[in-house]
């Protein structure tokens, strides 16, 4: 019984775990689509005649602040799935999940 209730576990557990990265997938999906408009403005500051310094560093944060939100929420979401075990582990393998 223990073998098959720890089986079990697993199995629940990537069935979760499946489903998150199945909503981030859609969540990523929309974030990519606001980077390319950001990226947009940056280039358009880049070619303007005056460079805005404030309005290319607003844009900037704003672009890292919502990639990392989006990161720490996924990261939440698994987290609250594994067991302590798989948590030690997990944590070995965090650069892996960081969006580029």
């Amino acid at each position: 019984a223990d073998f098959y209730d720890a089986f079990s576990q697993v199995v629940e557990q990537i069935k979760e775990i499946k489903d998150v990265l199945i909503e981030f997938k859609y969540k990523y999906k929309e974030f990519y689509e606001y980077e390319q408009k950001q990226e947009d403005i940056l280039k358009d500051i880049t070619k303007n005649d005056n460079f805005d310094e404030k309005l290319y560093l607003d844009t900037l944060l704003d672009l890292k602040t919502k990639a990392s939100k989006l990161q720490v929420q996924k990261m939440k979401e698994i987290h609250k799935i594994l067991d302590k075990k798989q948590k030690e582990k997990f944590a070995d393998y965090i650069k892996e999940w960081e969006i580029e």
